[in-house]
């Protein structure tokens, strides 16, 4: 094998040193690289503002009227409907029957997934004509909520009241039911703990925790599924059915607003009061604080006619006690009845009617018969939530239907109404005044307001708008409260960098 000759010394040194130079050319070329410009490459972000899609959007309906009793008369413990109520919702929407212990027509879930909560409304209406119920009687169909308050009612001797609570949704819903009279709140065994399925609906009368109680107040609320609530009010006078309705939510508050008190017949009315049975034919307030001290408040009735300008009383009311303000003063025409107190209070406004064709001659023979026209009717107001977001509402078949405002600010207040599909009108209300529209029925609406703002909260000059949806005819009464849309889906900004 040939081994390789070692370097000469010379030869060494040469080697070495080159290697030197290369390291040292390839270092300065990195620092010299350091101080040259680099080209600069940056992307401008893109910014997209992005809603969510809408979550699935719900309206339960009370269903048809309600009777004591099967179709022979019997099981006098039995509810069953009467006729069917007449559903008006906003579509493409897809009812839903929910299960009922009530015999006949089911209740309706209107149901709507990914849409505004704003773009989803239902309302139905029934006009009842048998010998155990008669009257006209028109809902909104509501949202599903875990608290609900309900003024109005009776339990009295042919005043029937039946607490319709139903579980809109797909868990199950236990249900305590609170109740409140004249002499403050009402033992009830086995108001509490009631289980509710999901889709389902139970059927809870009055008189069964609160018997022969003139002035009702209630509370329903649930834990687990959310729940609607609605009575349903009917009166006989001796054996003559007399009126229905159904009494929608009312919501607490420190200022409350009832729109639509709309008073006819009233001579008539008056009349009437003098026969024994007929002593609920009256206007009254109903009022009850939800806190747990006195307080004082402050009612304003003021009439439409006039632009706001009226009358205002005190009522003191103490924690839990249901009082009654009469208004049988008010002559014919539309009112609104506003509220103020210093703690939370819930309210409710009825107003009665008697047809000009009444027969018999009231107070006669001084009996609930005596009179008994066949051709009242009766309705209960709740106190309506401030309206801030665009807002959808349908309204059913019934007799001259018309959207009551109110508009409590001190600022006007522009107010833009659209029927779906067809014409629009905009009408400006009086800083503390009123207006009322004319509305036509089987038709949905879209309501906005000019410069509203849920952050404006309880500025004085902010728009606080309330509406009301009421029928008035010659043997017809109801009324319901517009209901304020949820905030929509908030917007989320989406920035790509």
């Amino acid at each position: 094998m040939h081994e390789p000759e070692p370097l000469s010394r010379a030869a060494l040194g040469l080697r070495i040193a080159g290697g030197i130079v290369a390291i040292a050319v390839a270092a300065a070329t990195i620092g010299a690289a350091s101080f040259l410009p680099l080209p600069h490459v940056q992307a401008e972000p893109s910014e997209a503002d992005v809603r969510p899609v809408g979550s699935a959007q719900s309206r339960t309906c009370p269903g048809g009227l309600l009777r004591l009793g099967d179709e022979s008369g019997h099981d006098a413990n039995a509810l069953d409907t009467v006729g069917a109520a007449q559903l008006t919702s906003t579509g493409p929407l897809e009812a839903v029957a929910i299960d009922s212990t009530a015999g006949g027509e089911t209740p309706s879930l209107v149901t709507q997934p990914g849409v505004g909560a704003a773009e989803v409304s239902a309302a139905q209406s029934q006009h009842a004509d048998s010998d155990a119920v008669r009257g006209f009687a028109a809902s909104d169909c509501a949202a599903p909520a875990s608290d609900v308050w309900i003024v109005g009612g009776a339990s009295t001797v042919g005043r029937t009241g039946v607490l319709i609570v139903t579980n809109p949704t797909e868990v199950a819903a236990t249900v305590d039911i609170s109740l409140f009279g004249a002499s403050g709140p009402i033992a009830a065994p086995g108001a509490t703990g009631i289980v509710i399925s999901p889709r389902a609906q139970r059927l809870v009368p009055l008189a069964a925790f609160a018997p022969d109680e003139e002035s009702p107040v209630v509370r329903v609320q649930s834990r687990g599924g959310g729940i609607t609530a609605t009575l349903q009010q009917t009166t006989e006078r001796g054996i003559v059915a007399d009126g229905a309705d159904w009494v929608a939510s009312a919501l607490p508050g420190e200022r409350l607003t009832i729109p639509g008190v709309t008073v006819r017949a009233s001579a008539l009315v008056r009349q009437h009061l003098a026969t024994a049975g007929f002593a609920d034919l009256a206007t009254v307030l109903r009022l009850m604080t939800v806190g747990d001290e006195p307080v004082t408040a402050t009612v304003g009735i003021a009439p439409v006619s006039t632009g706001g300008v009226g009358r205002s009383l005190e009522s003191e009311l103490e924690p839990g006690v249901v009082t009654e303000v009469p208004l049988t003063e008010l002559e014919d025409g539309d009112y609104v009845v506003r509220i103020e107190s210093d703690a939370p209070l819930v309210a409710g406004v009825r107003v009665s009617t008697v047809s000009a064709a009444a027969t018999g001659s009231p107070g006669s023979s001084g009996s609930a018969d005596a009179g008994a026209s066949r051709a009242g009717d009766f309705m209960w107001l709740a106190a309506a939530p401030r309206l801030v977001e665009p807002t959808q509402f349908s309204v059913p078949a019934g007799p001259a239907p018309r959207l009551h405002l109110s508009n409590s600010s001190t600022s006007p207040a522009t107010v833009t109404l659209e029927r779906v599909g067809a014409d629009t009108q905009t009408v400006e209300i009086a800083a503390g005044g009123a207006a009322v529209m004319p509305l036509a029925p089987v038709s949905a609406y879209r309501i906005s307001i000019d410069g509203a703002s849920d952050a404006a909260g309880d500025d004085p000059k902010s728009p606080q708008l309330h509406a009301a949806v009421v029928f008035a005819g010659d043997r017809a009464l109801a009324a319901y409260p517009v209901a304020a849309a949820a905030a929509a889906e908030p917007r989320v900004r989406v920035v790509l960098q």
